[in-house]
Protein backbone atom coordinates (compact mmCIF):
# COMPACT_ATOMS: atom_id res chain seq x y z
CA UNK A 1 0.00 0.00 0.00
CA UNK A 2 1.43 3.52 -1.12
CA UNK A 3 1.70 6.20 1.79
CA UNK A 4 0.41 9.49 1.18
CA UNK A 5 3.12 12.05 0.74
CA UNK A 6 3.75 14.49 3.96
CA UNK A 7 2.37 18.26 4.42
CA UNK A 8 2.89 20.74 6.15
CA UNK A 9 -0.51 22.60 5.42
CA UNK A 10 -2.84 21.51 8.51
CA UNK A 11 -6.04 22.56 7.31
CA UNK A 12 -5.15 19.90 4.66
CA UNK A 13 -4.33 17.14 7.24
CA UNK A 14 -7.30 18.21 9.22
CA UNK A 15 -9.79 18.30 5.95
CA UNK A 16 -8.02 14.23 5.14
CA UNK A 17 -9.44 13.57 8.73
CA UNK A 18 -12.63 15.32 7.75
CA UNK A 19 -12.30 17.59 10.25
CA UNK A 20 -13.19 21.12 9.68
CA UNK A 21 -10.79 23.34 10.83
CA UNK A 22 -11.82 26.75 8.97
CA UNK A 23 -12.46 28.90 11.77
CA UNK A 24 -8.88 28.00 13.19
CA UNK A 25 -7.41 28.66 10.18
CA UNK A 26 -8.67 32.40 10.24
CA UNK A 27 -8.12 33.61 13.31
CA UNK A 28 -4.47 32.19 12.90
CA UNK A 29 -4.33 34.10 9.51
CA UNK A 30 -5.98 37.19 11.19
CA UNK A 31 -3.14 37.06 13.87
CA UNK A 32 -0.55 36.64 11.55
CA UNK A 33 -1.51 39.63 10.13
CA UNK A 34 -2.17 41.46 13.29
CA UNK A 35 1.79 40.86 14.26
CA UNK A 36 2.81 41.84 10.63
CA UNK A 37 1.09 45.35 11.57
CA UNK A 38 2.40 45.91 15.07
CA UNK A 39 6.01 44.65 13.62
CA UNK A 40 5.43 47.80 10.86
CA UNK A 41 4.00 49.71 13.84
CA UNK A 42 7.70 49.62 15.58
CA UNK A 43 10.08 49.74 12.89
CA UNK A 44 8.11 52.86 12.07
CA UNK A 45 8.60 54.13 16.05
CA UNK A 46 12.14 52.84 16.09
CA UNK A 47 12.68 55.18 12.43
CA UNK A 48 10.57 58.41 14.58
CA UNK A 49 12.61 57.71 17.81
CA UNK A 50 15.94 57.98 16.55
CA UNK A 51 14.85 60.79 14.25
CA UNK A 52 14.23 62.60 17.48
CA UNK A 53 17.67 61.79 19.05
CA UNK A 54 19.25 63.10 16.51
CA UNK A 55 17.61 66.43 16.64
CA UNK A 56 17.33 66.46 20.25
CA UNK A 57 21.29 66.20 19.72
CA UNK A 58 21.41 68.58 17.50
CA UNK A 59 19.27 71.26 19.74
CA UNK A 60 21.87 70.23 22.67
CA UNK A 61 25.18 71.24 20.78
CA UNK A 62 22.96 74.37 19.53
CA UNK A 63 22.36 75.98 23.01
CA UNK A 64 25.75 74.33 24.31
CA UNK A 65 27.49 76.55 21.58
CA UNK A 66 24.87 79.35 22.59
CA UNK A 67 25.70 79.18 26.72
CA UNK A 68 29.86 79.13 25.74
CA UNK A 69 29.17 82.12 23.25
CA UNK A 70 27.31 84.09 26.37
CA UNK A 71 29.73 82.92 28.96
CA UNK A 72 32.41 84.14 26.39
CA UNK A 73 30.63 87.59 26.18
CA UNK A 74 29.89 88.05 29.80
CA UNK A 75 33.80 87.69 30.66
CA UNK A 76 34.40 90.82 28.13
CA UNK A 77 31.94 92.74 29.42
CA UNK A 78 33.11 92.18 33.34
CA UNK A 79 37.22 92.62 32.15
CA UNK A 80 35.68 95.77 30.39
CA UNK A 81 33.89 96.93 33.75
CA UNK A 82 36.87 96.09 35.78
CA UNK A 83 38.87 98.26 33.65
CA UNK A 84 36.42 101.11 33.61
CA UNK A 85 36.33 100.98 37.34
CA UNK A 86 39.69 100.98 38.13
CA UNK A 87 40.41 104.17 35.76
CA UNK A 88 37.22 105.84 37.64
CA UNK A 89 39.28 104.70 41.04
CA UNK A 90 42.72 106.42 39.69
CA UNK A 91 40.77 109.39 38.75
CA UNK A 92 39.38 109.64 42.31
CA UNK A 93 42.55 109.18 44.09
CA UNK A 94 44.07 111.78 41.78
CA UNK A 95 41.15 114.09 42.47
CA UNK A 96 41.29 113.50 46.37
CA UNK A 97 45.18 113.76 46.10
CA UNK A 98 44.93 117.30 44.57
CA UNK A 99 42.11 118.10 46.76
CA UNK A 100 44.75 117.73 50.01
CA UNK A 101 47.58 119.15 48.66
CA UNK A 102 45.66 122.43 47.97
CA UNK A 103 43.69 122.73 51.26
CA UNK A 104 46.68 121.64 53.50
CA UNK A 105 49.92 119.61 54.35
CA UNK A 106 50.13 116.17 52.97
CA UNK A 107 48.68 113.38 54.12
CA UNK A 108 46.21 115.10 56.68
CA UNK A 109 42.69 113.81 55.37
CA UNK A 110 43.85 110.72 54.99
CA UNK A 111 44.95 109.78 58.96
CA UNK A 112 42.07 107.54 60.53
CA UNK A 113 39.37 108.88 62.86
CA UNK A 114 37.89 106.77 65.55
CA UNK A 115 35.91 108.61 67.58
CA UNK A 116 34.74 106.36 69.74
CA UNK A 117 38.53 104.64 71.19
CA UNK A 118 40.18 107.10 74.17
CA UNK A 119 43.26 106.02 75.77
CA UNK A 120 42.55 107.54 79.66
CA UNK A 121 45.97 105.58 81.10
CA UNK A 122 44.51 102.99 82.96
CA UNK A 123 46.64 99.91 83.28
CA UNK A 124 43.52 97.54 82.49
CA UNK A 125 43.28 99.56 78.98
CA UNK A 126 46.81 99.69 78.19
CA UNK A 127 47.36 96.40 76.21
CA UNK A 128 43.87 96.89 74.41
CA UNK A 129 44.61 100.06 73.25
CA UNK A 130 48.58 99.11 71.97
CA UNK A 131 46.88 95.97 70.27
CA UNK A 132 44.91 98.43 68.41
CA UNK A 133 47.37 101.14 67.42
CA UNK A 134 49.98 98.94 66.23
CA UNK A 135 46.99 97.13 64.04
CA UNK A 136 45.56 100.74 63.24
CA UNK A 137 49.03 102.02 61.67
CA UNK A 138 49.83 98.38 60.17
CA UNK A 139 46.94 98.99 57.93
CA UNK A 140 47.31 102.90 57.35
CA UNK A 141 51.13 103.23 56.84
CA UNK A 142 50.30 105.23 53.98
CA UNK A 143 48.14 107.55 55.42
CA UNK A 144 50.34 109.02 57.29
CA UNK A 145 53.25 111.38 55.85
CA UNK A 146 56.02 110.77 58.68
CA UNK A 147 56.68 109.25 62.17
CA UNK A 148 56.00 112.70 63.76
CA UNK A 149 52.26 112.90 62.71
CA UNK A 150 51.78 109.07 63.59
CA UNK A 151 52.45 110.01 67.19
CA UNK A 152 50.65 113.28 67.55
CA UNK A 153 47.93 110.67 65.87
CA UNK A 154 48.15 108.42 68.78
CA UNK A 155 48.43 111.14 71.25
CA UNK A 156 44.97 112.52 69.88
CA UNK A 157 43.02 109.72 71.59
CA UNK A 158 44.68 110.54 75.40
CA UNK A 159 41.83 111.43 76.86
CA UNK A 160 38.80 110.12 79.29
CA UNK A 161 35.40 109.16 77.50
CA UNK A 162 34.00 112.46 76.17
CA UNK A 163 37.24 114.13 75.23
CA UNK A 164 37.20 115.57 78.58
CA UNK A 165 41.34 115.68 79.16
CA UNK A 166 41.26 117.31 82.67
CA UNK A 167 43.09 114.77 85.07
CA UNK A 168 43.57 112.35 82.58
CA UNK A 169 47.06 110.28 83.50
CA UNK A 170 47.56 110.13 79.70
CA UNK A 171 47.30 113.13 78.64
CA UNK A 172 49.50 114.12 81.67
CA UNK A 173 52.45 111.85 80.68
CA UNK A 174 51.41 113.37 77.18
CA UNK A 175 51.89 117.23 78.41
CA UNK A 176 55.68 115.51 80.17
CA UNK A 177 57.02 114.60 77.41
CA UNK A 178 56.28 117.77 75.88
CA UNK A 179 57.85 119.75 78.10
CA UNK A 180 61.31 117.57 78.44
CA UNK A 181 61.36 117.24 74.47
CA UNK A 182 61.25 121.45 74.96
CA UNK A 183 63.78 121.60 77.57
CA UNK A 184 65.94 119.19 75.26
CA UNK A 185 65.98 121.96 72.58
CA UNK A 186 66.31 124.71 74.99
CA UNK A 187 62.80 126.20 74.04
CA UNK A 188 59.64 127.30 76.76
CA UNK A 189 58.30 124.42 78.57
CA UNK A 190 55.11 126.42 80.06
CA UNK A 191 53.44 126.46 76.77
CA UNK A 192 55.77 123.40 75.20
CA UNK A 193 54.34 122.86 71.52
CA UNK A 194 53.42 119.59 69.90
CA UNK A 195 55.07 121.02 66.62
CA UNK A 196 57.91 121.15 67.49
CA UNK A 197 60.94 118.93 66.39
CA UNK A 198 61.17 116.12 68.39
CA UNK A 199 64.73 114.99 69.64
CA UNK A 200 64.13 113.16 72.93
CA UNK A 201 64.21 109.45 72.45
CA UNK A 202 60.69 108.40 73.48
CA UNK A 203 59.61 110.49 70.59
CA UNK A 204 62.23 109.45 67.69
CA UNK A 205 59.67 106.81 66.52
CA UNK A 206 56.10 105.88 66.90
CA UNK A 207 57.15 102.73 68.17
CA UNK A 208 59.49 104.01 70.53
CA UNK A 209 56.49 106.28 71.38
CA UNK A 210 54.30 102.96 71.92
CA UNK A 211 57.45 101.32 74.08
CA UNK A 212 57.27 104.14 76.48
CA UNK A 213 53.58 104.51 76.79
CA UNK A 214 53.58 100.39 77.44
CA UNK A 215 56.76 100.84 80.47
CA UNK A 216 54.96 104.01 81.82
CA UNK A 217 50.96 102.21 82.04
CA UNK A 218 51.64 98.39 82.23
CA UNK A 219 50.23 96.72 84.91
CA UNK A 220 53.62 94.77 85.83
CA UNK A 221 51.19 92.62 88.80
CA UNK A 222 49.20 91.43 85.86
CA UNK A 223 50.73 87.70 85.59
CA UNK A 224 50.73 87.95 89.48
CA UNK A 225 47.17 88.91 89.80
CA UNK A 226 46.15 86.40 87.06
CA UNK A 227 47.93 83.48 89.29
CA UNK A 228 46.21 84.74 92.72
CA UNK A 229 42.64 84.35 90.72
CA UNK A 230 43.54 81.00 89.32
CA UNK A 231 44.14 79.75 92.62
CA UNK A 232 41.04 81.15 93.49
CA UNK A 233 38.74 80.12 90.83
CA UNK A 234 36.19 77.37 91.40
CA UNK A 235 33.67 76.27 88.95
CA UNK A 236 29.76 76.85 90.16
CA UNK A 237 26.66 74.83 90.22
CA UNK A 238 24.61 77.13 87.17
CA UNK A 239 28.05 77.00 85.03
CA UNK A 240 28.88 74.96 82.37
CA UNK A 241 32.37 72.93 82.23
CA UNK A 242 32.65 74.73 78.82
CA UNK A 243 32.38 78.08 80.20
CA UNK A 244 34.43 77.39 83.31
CA UNK A 245 37.18 76.01 80.62
CA UNK A 246 37.12 79.59 78.60
CA UNK A 247 37.32 81.47 81.89
CA UNK A 248 40.32 79.34 83.65
CA UNK A 249 42.21 79.37 80.11
CA UNK A 250 41.66 83.10 79.78
CA UNK A 251 43.64 83.54 83.42
CA UNK A 252 45.84 81.06 82.45
CA UNK A 253 46.88 82.99 79.13
CA UNK A 254 48.93 85.33 81.36
CA UNK A 255 50.87 82.60 83.64
CA UNK A 256 53.86 80.86 82.94
CA UNK A 257 53.13 77.64 84.43
CA UNK A 258 54.26 74.05 83.96
CA UNK A 259 51.51 71.28 82.64
CA UNK A 260 51.87 69.28 85.60
CA UNK A 261 50.86 72.73 88.04
CA UNK A 262 48.37 73.44 85.58
CA UNK A 263 46.73 70.47 86.15
CA UNK A 264 46.78 70.80 89.39
CA UNK A 265 45.27 73.38 89.52
CA UNK A 266 42.49 72.89 87.06
CA UNK A 267 42.07 69.56 89.49
CA UNK A 268 41.07 71.78 92.39
CA UNK A 269 39.03 74.31 90.83
CA UNK A 270 36.46 72.30 88.43
CA UNK A 271 33.64 70.64 90.44
CA UNK A 272 33.87 68.58 92.89
CA UNK A 273 31.49 65.83 91.83
CA UNK A 274 33.38 65.61 88.02
CA UNK A 275 37.15 65.09 90.30
CA UNK A 276 35.01 62.33 91.97
CA UNK A 277 33.78 60.45 88.64
CA UNK A 278 37.18 60.93 87.36
CA UNK A 279 38.58 59.02 89.99
CA UNK A 280 35.54 56.65 89.87
CA UNK A 281 36.18 55.88 86.08
CA UNK A 282 39.71 55.74 86.39
CA UNK A 283 42.68 57.47 84.66
CA UNK A 284 41.94 61.02 86.09
CA UNK A 285 44.89 61.33 88.09
CA UNK A 286 47.43 60.17 86.20
CA UNK A 287 46.66 62.95 82.76
CA UNK A 288 49.26 65.73 82.84
CA UNK A 289 48.17 67.34 79.92
CA UNK A 290 45.66 70.04 80.35
CA UNK A 291 44.02 69.69 77.32
CA UNK A 292 43.44 66.26 77.57
CA UNK A 293 42.30 66.71 81.33
CA UNK A 294 39.43 69.34 80.52
CA UNK A 295 38.48 66.94 77.38
CA UNK A 296 37.69 64.21 80.22
CA UNK A 297 36.12 66.57 82.03
CA UNK A 298 33.59 67.68 79.11
CA UNK A 299 32.98 63.88 78.89
CA UNK A 300 32.27 63.60 82.65
CA UNK A 301 30.11 66.35 82.87
CA UNK A 302 27.74 65.02 80.50
CA UNK A 303 27.48 61.51 81.93
CA UNK A 304 24.42 62.16 83.64
CA UNK A 305 24.28 58.87 85.10
CA UNK A 306 27.88 58.96 86.58
CA UNK A 307 27.54 62.68 87.80
CA UNK A 308 24.49 61.34 89.79
CA UNK A 309 26.01 58.09 91.23
CA UNK A 310 28.91 60.03 91.98
CA UNK A 311 26.85 63.04 94.11
CA UNK A 312 25.30 60.45 96.22
CA UNK A 313 28.34 58.42 96.78
CA UNK A 314 29.95 61.99 97.83
CA UNK A 315 26.81 62.85 99.70
CA UNK A 316 26.13 59.38 101.89
CA UNK A 317 30.58 59.31 102.35
CA UNK A 318 30.31 62.79 104.12
CA UNK A 319 27.38 61.64 106.31
CA UNK A 320 28.89 58.86 107.04
CA UNK A 321 32.00 59.98 107.81
CA UNK A 322 30.93 62.64 110.22
CA UNK A 323 30.47 61.26 113.29
CA UNK A 324 34.29 59.90 113.69
CA UNK A 325 35.00 63.62 115.18
CA UNK A 326 34.29 62.24 118.77
CA UNK A 327 37.42 60.34 118.24
CA UNK A 328 38.73 63.50 120.65
CA UNK A 329 37.28 61.65 123.87
CA UNK A 330 39.31 58.14 123.28
CA UNK A 331 42.31 57.35 125.55
CA UNK A 332 45.42 58.59 123.93
CA UNK A 333 46.27 54.87 124.16
CA UNK A 334 43.57 53.42 122.17
CA UNK A 335 44.05 57.01 119.60
CA UNK A 336 46.73 55.31 117.47
CA UNK A 337 44.02 52.95 115.84
CA UNK A 338 41.55 55.12 115.32
CA UNK A 339 43.39 57.00 112.90
CA UNK A 340 41.47 57.34 109.32
CA UNK A 341 43.56 55.01 106.63
CA UNK A 342 43.48 58.45 104.32
CA UNK A 343 46.21 60.33 106.86
CA UNK A 344 48.12 56.68 106.90
CA UNK A 345 48.64 56.74 103.47
CA UNK A 346 49.74 60.62 103.26
CA UNK A 347 52.08 60.38 105.68
CA UNK A 348 53.89 57.54 104.19
CA UNK A 349 56.71 57.95 101.77
CA UNK A 350 55.84 57.06 98.23
CA UNK A 351 58.11 55.36 95.36
CA UNK A 352 56.62 57.12 92.55
CA UNK A 353 55.08 60.87 93.36
CA UNK A 354 53.15 60.10 90.33
CA UNK A 355 51.33 57.25 91.08
CA UNK A 356 48.10 56.54 92.73
CA UNK A 357 47.29 52.60 93.95
CA UNK A 358 43.43 52.06 94.55
CA UNK A 359 43.86 52.25 98.38
CA UNK A 360 44.97 55.71 98.26
CA UNK A 361 42.18 56.44 95.83
CA UNK A 362 39.27 54.78 98.09
CA UNK A 363 41.05 57.19 100.80
CA UNK A 364 40.68 60.12 98.99
CA UNK A 365 37.66 60.09 98.27
CA UNK A 366 36.62 58.01 101.58
CA UNK A 367 34.74 55.73 99.81
CA UNK A 368 32.74 52.91 101.61
CA UNK A 369 32.05 50.16 99.62
CA UNK A 370 28.62 48.97 101.72
CA UNK A 371 27.19 52.51 100.72
CA UNK A 372 27.84 52.28 97.50
CA UNK A 373 26.33 48.22 97.55
CA UNK A 374 23.42 50.13 98.78
CA UNK A 375 23.00 52.67 96.57
CA UNK A 376 23.69 50.73 93.20
CA UNK A 377 20.56 48.82 94.66
CA UNK A 378 18.63 51.68 95.38
CA UNK A 379 18.79 53.06 91.80
CA UNK A 380 19.28 49.87 89.93
CA UNK A 381 22.65 50.67 88.83
CA UNK A 382 25.52 47.74 88.43
CA UNK A 383 28.10 47.27 90.86
CA UNK A 384 30.79 46.42 88.46
CA UNK A 385 30.30 48.06 85.28
CA UNK A 386 28.46 51.58 86.85
CA UNK A 387 25.78 51.53 84.08
CA UNK A 388 21.98 50.42 84.63
CA UNK A 389 21.14 47.32 85.35
CA UNK A 390 19.16 46.12 82.62
CA UNK A 391 17.96 43.18 80.45
CA UNK A 392 21.39 41.60 79.56
CA UNK A 393 22.58 41.92 83.35
CA UNK A 394 19.84 39.42 84.29
CA UNK A 395 19.92 37.03 81.72
CA UNK A 396 23.48 36.89 82.45
CA UNK A 397 23.11 36.90 86.51
CA UNK A 398 25.93 39.07 86.56
CA UNK A 399 27.73 41.85 84.39
CA UNK A 400 28.01 41.11 80.55
CA UNK A 401 30.33 43.63 79.73
CA UNK A 402 34.63 43.14 79.61
CA UNK A 403 36.29 43.08 82.94
CA UNK A 404 38.21 46.03 81.69
CA UNK A 405 35.73 48.63 81.64
CA UNK A 406 34.67 47.68 85.05
CA UNK A 407 34.93 49.77 87.71
CA UNK A 408 38.74 49.87 89.39
CA UNK A 409 37.73 48.54 92.92
CA UNK A 410 35.27 46.00 90.90
CA UNK A 411 38.46 44.85 88.74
Amino acid sequence: MQEDPPTDNVSQLLAGLKIDASSHSNKISSQNKCIETQNQSIQQLKTEFADMKMAFQTEIIKLHNIINSTEHRLTNANQGVNQRFEQLDNRLLDLHVSTANLSGPKGILDVPVHPHINFAGLPKETDQFVFFIQEALITSAGRFADEKQKIMWIASFFHQKGSNVEGCPSHNWWRGLLHKNAAAQGLPTVNASSHAPYVIDELKSAQLFITALEATFTNHREAEESREKLQLIRQTRDQSIEEFNIIFNMLLFMVDMDSVSKCDLYQSAVNPIIHELGIMRGGWASIKDLESKQAMAVQLYHDDEGMKLAKRIKKASNSSHAPPRIEHKINPSQHSTSIPQSKVVDSSPASDPMAMDLDSIVAEMKFSYAVYRILCRQNQICQRCGFVFDKDHVHAKICPKPTTSWLPWAQ
